[in-house]
């Protein structure tokens, strides 16, 4: 059983209507293989889009016709579909002009319906059904009375025409299934694209963070930290993190602040006062104190959790002699995070 006749209502509607419709699809391309291509197409379209119509689709599949055959359709004319004068006289008209005609003085439309069912202004289709008229030259009853031989058509008979659209259904699919492949295709090297391309593009962000007091951003290019040779990883929590870059305060100072911008690795910190330095540095974080540890060493274990702006302050809370405090900053090698607790966020 063939798609269309698995559906009775559908095939119902082709016996009731096929002939009145072929007979508007001839008046239109006056040319008969074409008028019969043009309703197959129609009918078969209309199948795919048959349980979300109404109890009339006769407006739909006419719609198909004239709107396929003025827009779409560029085929030059074949021999007419007989000798009546009819014919030589359409031709004369434009598309427009012919598909105003055979809706209004054939279909029976009202100039509004004509209008409604092709998306234009009911002056347009007066204008073109006048124009019409003019260089016609005949009698637009006429119209009414031509006949349409279905025998010597390839889809002459129902289950003829009803095979024929079956096979222009299965072209149909095919094509959109073609479509939607190709845009899953097109779409997945955009994406791919996106993901290889666009990164390296986009700016770095800034290792300045806000505007803050008593802040001096130094980058230290080489891996040394107040005359501290600093490893290439940082291993905290058992998880390597790799140096990123380092900050100090000017000689004499004896505060480091550190605006940390957001990234989406953890990081984590190492910090230390030049060597032979005493007095006790204080370490805090966003305002929370997270470390006390003793000038002239060099410390490390406090992670920063990632998605977040990071304010970190090294401060000298006692009378020493530290004059250098220096911050390095450690980052996650890899995007896939682990799930171990931080020290502090």
């Amino acid at each position: 059983m063939s798609r269309a006749q698995s559906r009775p209502d559908f095939e119902e509607f082709v016996v009731v209507c096929s002939h009145r419709l072929l007979r508007t699809a001839q008046l239109l391309t006056c040319d008969r293989a074409l008028a019969d291509e043009l309703l197959r197409d129609a009918l078969a379209m209309t199948w795919l889009q048959w349980r979300r119509l109404d109890d009339q689709p006769e407006p739909y599949v006419l719609r198909l016709l004239v709107s396929s055959y003025t827009l779409h359709w560029h085929h030059e004319h074949g021999p007419p579909p007989g000798d009546d004068p009819v014919w030589p006289a359409l031709r004369k008209l434009s598309r427009r002009e012919r598909a105003v005609l055979v809706l209004c003085d054939v279909d029976g439309l009202t100039e509004g319906d004509a209008a409604e069912l092709l998306g234009w202004t009911v002056g347009h289709v007066r204008s073109l059904r006048a124009r019409a008229h003019a260089d016609l030259g005949l009698d637009p009853a006429r119209l009414r009375d031509v006949e349409v031989d279905e025998d010597d058509l390839s889809g002459g008979s129902t289950r003829q025409r009803l095979a024929a659209v079956d096979r222009r259904v299965e072209v149909l699919r095919r094509r959109r299934s073609t479509r939607h492949t190709t845009l899953g295709v097109v779409l997945f090297v955009i994406a791919v694209a996106a993901w290889i391309v666009v990164p390296p593009l986009l700016p770095r962000p800034t290792t300045a963070g806000p505007d803050l007091p008593n802040v001096d951003h130094r980058l230290i290019e080489a891996p040394t930290l107040v005359g501290y040779q600093l490893p290439a990883r940082l291993t905290v929590n058992e998880v390597p993190y790799e140096y990123q870059r380092s900050e100090e305060s000017p000689t004499g100072r004896d505060l480091l602040r550190v605006a940390i911008p957001p990234d989406r690795r953890p990081q984590a910190l190492a910090w230390a006062t030049a060597r032979g330095q005493v007095g006790t540095v204080v370490v805090s974080v966003d305002g929370n104190v997270v470390s006390h540890s003793p000038g002239g060493t060099l410390e490390s274990g406090i992670l920063l959790s990632p998605h977040r702006v990071h304010l970190v302050v090294l401060r000298v809370v006692e009378p020493t002699t530290i004059t250098r405090i220096g911050l390095a900053i450690y980052q996650w090698p890899s995007p896939v995070f682990d799930s171990r607790p931080a020290r502090t966020s």
